[in-house]
């Protein structure tokens, strides 16, 4: 259950991270299970921010991101379903956005495709241990 939480408590500055990580504090990043060395992901990070090119690619994700989300809401408005269906993924814009990076940031990288594979046998039994109320 401890893995879980400190899965969910984190999420959010991993989403944070993945959209822009040019405005990310990499001490709230719980990196652990990626297996990624805190000091190499500072350095990258440091290094990412001060690219002008990189900078604004990230810059300019968050701007498609944001007038997308404008998009989708005049669609919703206007009730225009078709239109709604054919904007873009929002992680098709993300991914995108990461793969244009050189492998000389791994470390940041590795965040991005890392997989994640829980214990499903082990966590259901920590779940079915549990009594119910």
């Amino acid at each position: 259950m401890n893995l879980l939480t400190d899965l969910s408590n984190s999420k959010p500055t991993k989403l944070a991270f993945i959209v822009n990580p040019l405005n990310i504090n990499s001490n709230k990043i719980y990196i652990e299970p990626f297996g990624i060395d805190t000091g190499s992901l500072e350095m990258q990070l440091i290094d990412l921010k001060s690219k002008a090119l990189w900078s604004e690619k990230f810059t300019e994700l968050k701007s498609k991101l944001e007038e997308l989300e404008v998009q989708k809401c005049m669609y919703v408005k206007q009730q225009k379903w078709t239109a709604l269906k054919e904007l873009p993924r929002v992680e098709s814009l993300i991914f995108d956005t990461w793969n244009s990076l050189p492998d000389c940031y791994k470390s940041c990288l590795k965040l991005k495709t890392t997989s994640y594979e829980p214990n499903l046998s082990k966590l259901s039994k920590a779940m079915q241990s549990q009594r119910s109320h």
